[in-house]
């Protein structure tokens, strides 16, 4: 597990470049919750996700990582695809209708011996053209 940990610290460096200081962090166990007892990297990806780019509807895809500490790999995966959910730059910006959802899955849960940064630390989304959804 830790040698998970050493491949993946060039790409955290990477993601940590990509966004500011206002994405959103991990979720972090609140006082009077169960205690985590594991820490989980966790690896998203989101498709279909249509924003405004220089006043034309794109649809764009990301990759992101979420450091979580979690009971189980399935709590963590449920924490980070809630956070990512709750990120209020990616919703307040979205310009998908109903039928035509933007979709997150889990694509790699990695469990490690201690995180490269802080539990809270944001480590960005990294955008691309999302060229296999449709067009809007």
């Amino acid at each position: 597990m830790q040698r998970a940990a050493l491949l993946l610290t060039p790409l955290f460096l990477l993601m940590a470049c990509a966004s500011g200081p206002e994405g959103s962090g991990s979720r972090v166990a609140a006082a009077g919750e169960k205690a985590a007892n594991r820490n989980y990297v966790v690896m998203i990806e989101g498709r279909n996700f249509l924003f405004d780019d220089e006043g034309r509807p794109t649809r764009f895809g990301f990759s992101v990582a979420r450091n979580i500490r979690a009971g189980s790999v399935a709590e963590a995966e449920r924490i980070a695809i809630r956070n990512v959910h709750d990120d209020e730059s990616l919703s307040g910006s979205l310009l998908n209708s109903a039928d035509d959802p933007p979709r997150v899955i889990v694509t790699h849960v990695f469990e490690v011996d201690a995180f490269d940064t802080a539990p809270d630390h944001d480590l960005g989304y990294i955008f691309y053209r999302d060229r296999d959804s449709k067009s809007p």
